[in-house]
């Protein structure tokens, strides 16, 4: 992949403060450390603040596109079944890649094929990201803007962290920086001056600014429990039509919602954001997912009697489970695609999958409206709130 700079139009810096709050979910710390962890937190919170400012800046993220096209793979939509255990393969107890029954559900980023180069470029794009954020106020930019500019720095760090660690197994796991924190603690991202984390992004500044809690599906976490990644960047255009699309993907699926005895099983992603966006839980939370629910997950909603904060499959989200060894034999159809055998079964799997979703009608047409762009990126398709 070859990378050249992304193209900002317009800066400027301000800054503002706001009261301090406390971090969300944060309960096993001494109470020192929360104090001041929560004053951190809260200046991160208040240097992100956006601001209004009737500018209408725009973000490129047309070389990111095109890296996301290459490296995803659209998995389509949930089965809302479990995938089976897969068989050892022939003389062996052991099974290669993703055991996982959550395994055929969320998008996948081929890690396993990447080479140095790749690699290398993925690196530049989030140098591109970080330069844009420290160049640039974000804060006045129009709030889609800097939404889409939250979510693609944060999934390109993932998928850089990732990258450059590979072959990984569980992504959470990893110890970065320093102080060797997890991924999603370490101060890994410097904007404007501000050590940040994958969380902070998350906690501190998208769901302490923005109150629609579609806005936790945008993040994705690297692994197979995560809302899924895209197969292009978020744009200020369309921000709150992609987000929809994943909140309807993610609500649907059993790494979202299941069922369990008398009660529903969610996703943990729903514990970081329960604090900012779901205040009266659990009855603003059965709102929101009644809001994306099909048919099978609404009666499942309406059917059970509480919700449980019980599941997450942690298996890095890539298409053998961090498992790049190979031992092909001449009895491995494998061999004959060149492929790694956990790559083969993943992509059989895959196929029947795509046959069982046609059966169910799901590639039939659709009739699409699309509405003509507007000058204000935030008017395009409604202001995330």
């Amino acid at each position: 992949m070859k990378t050249r700079a992304l193209l900002l139009i317009g800066a400027a810096a301000t800054g503002l403060a706001m009261p301090s709050a406390l971090a969300a979910g944060r309960v096993t710390m001494p109470k020192a450390e929360i104090s001041a962890a929560s004053t951190a937190d809260a200046a991160i919170t208040a240097h992100f603040e956006p601001q209004p400012s009737g500018r209408t800046a725009r973000i490129n993220y047309e070389l990111i596109d095109d890296a996301l096209n290459l490296m995803v793979f659209n998995a389509g939509p949930s089965l809302r079944r479990y995938a089976t255990t897969p068989d050892a393969r022939v003389g062996s107890r052991f099974t290669k890649g993703h055991t996982s029954p959550y395994r055929l559900e969320g998008n996948k980023i081929f890690f396993s094929q990447f080479d140095d180069d790749t690699v290398a470029a993925i690196g530049e794009y989030r140098a591109s990201l970080e330069r844009i954020g420290s160049a640039a106020d974000l804060t006045t930019l129009p709030r889609n803007e800097q939404l889409a500019y939250w979510f693609n720095l944060h999934n390109i760090v993932v998928i850089d962290e990732i990258a450059k660690a590979y072959p990984v197994t569980r992504p959470s796991r990893m110890k970065l920086g320093p102080d060797r924190k997890t991924l999603h603690d370490a101060k890994i991202i410097e904007i404007d001056g501000m050590a940040l984390s994958l969380r902070d992004i998350r906690e501190n500044i998208v769901y302490r600014h923005w109150s629609d809690p579609k806005v936790i599906y945008g993040f994705y976490r690297g692994d197979l429990g995560s809302p899924s990644i895209r197969s292009a960047a978020y744009t200020a255009d369309s921000v709150g039509d992609e987000l929809e699309s994943q909140a309807r993907e993610f609500v649907n699926s059993l790494r979202g919602v299941a069922r369990g005895r008398n009660k529903i099983k969610v996703s943990e992603v729903y514990a970081e954001a329960r604090p900012a966006l779901f205040p009266q839980w659990p009855s603003d939370f059965r709102s929101h997912l009644m809001e994306y629910a099909d048919q099978d997950v609404a009666e499942l909603l309406q059917d059970s009697e509480s919700v449980q904060i019980a599941q997450y499959e942690d298996t890095v989200g890539d298409m053998v489970g961090g498992d790049i060894t190979s031992d092909l034999s001449p009895r491995d159809n494998a061999q004959v695609l060149s492929l790694p055998p956990q790559l083969a079964r993943m992509a059989n799997e895959y196929e029947e999958k795509i046959l069982e979703l046609k059966r169910q009608g799901y590639f039939k047409s659709k009739v699409i409206i699309i509405d003509e762009p507007t000058e204000d990126p935030d008017a395009a398709d409604g202001e995330v709130d």
